[in-house]
């Protein structure tokens, strides 16, 4: 990639860049200014680097020390070109890996936010959602069996005896099997994307500890994160 910085391997290039600096105007004024600026209140140096956005022309940095340039490769200059800044980056703490007692707080001033509130009320809305769906699915099972051991009962009692146990256990098994079946190839794959995009979307609404994982742990210290923001929304409705 293309640089606006002088070669560091040309000598004649860092040398007639410091020349050039060394003869302007503003180096001059910068250097004779250099004598105030060291007897500056540190109150005033301090409001001096908060004030980022102040352009350099107004508030002029304090003047640069003399840069020792090394005879072969011009490294001084580089070094002073490259030097950090008395501010850092700021740096965006991942909230992933909370515990659920450091979390709290954090939970405590995002849910100030009636946008965030709403998006953990269509969670819950979407979730009771479900539950009522496959309670009614499961239901539906059950009435099913219901139906045929009252025509069983129906068919002997028409000759007088009751419903054998053979029967009755084959009507059994049979409720066992389908339940079963229901549970593995319906309920817990609905269950576990319900989960899944749960944390999904807790985690894109900067939930702490909240992220998409099958493990047990997290997934439990999850669940009690879910029911304190569940506490919070119902508070808010009520």
């Amino acid at each position: 990639m293309a640089s606006g910085f002088p070669n560091i391997n040309d000598l004649s290039s860092v040398k007639s860049l410091l020349e050039q600096l060394s003869a302007s105007q503003a180096w001059q004024e910068v250097a004779n200014s250099q004598a105030d600026v060291q007897t500056s209140s540190s109150v005033e140096m301090a409001a001096s680097r908060n004030h980022l956005q102040v352009p350099p022309a107004v508030l002029p940095e304090p003047a640069a020390p003399p840069i020792d340039v090394d005879a072969n490769t011009g490294a001084g200059y580089i070094e002073e070109v490259y030097a950090p800044h008395d501010s850092e980056p700021v740096q965006h703490e991942d909230v992933k890996n909370y515990s659920f007692q450091k979390a709290l707080p954090h939970i405590a001033s995002l849910v100030e936010n009636s946008v965030l509130l709403a998006e953990i009320r269509q969670l819950k809305i979407d979730q009771n959602r479900l539950e009522k769906q496959l309670w009614e699915e499961r239901q539906a099972i059950f009435k099913k069996y219901e139906e045929k051991v009252n025509v069983a009962k129906n068919k002997a009692k028409l000759i007088g005896t009751g419903i054998s146990k053979h029967e009755a256990d084959m009507i059994k098994d049979s409720l066992k099997k389908e339940m079963a079946k229901f549970d593995q190839e319906r309920a817990l794959p609905s269950w576990d994307g319900l989960v899944a995009k749960q944390q999904t979307a807790l985690e894109n609404l900067g939930i702490p500890a909240m992220y998409a994982t099958q493990d047990k742990t997290v997934r439990e210290r999850q669940q009690r994160i879910i029911q304190v923001l569940e506490g919070v929304v119902g508070g808010e409705e009520g």
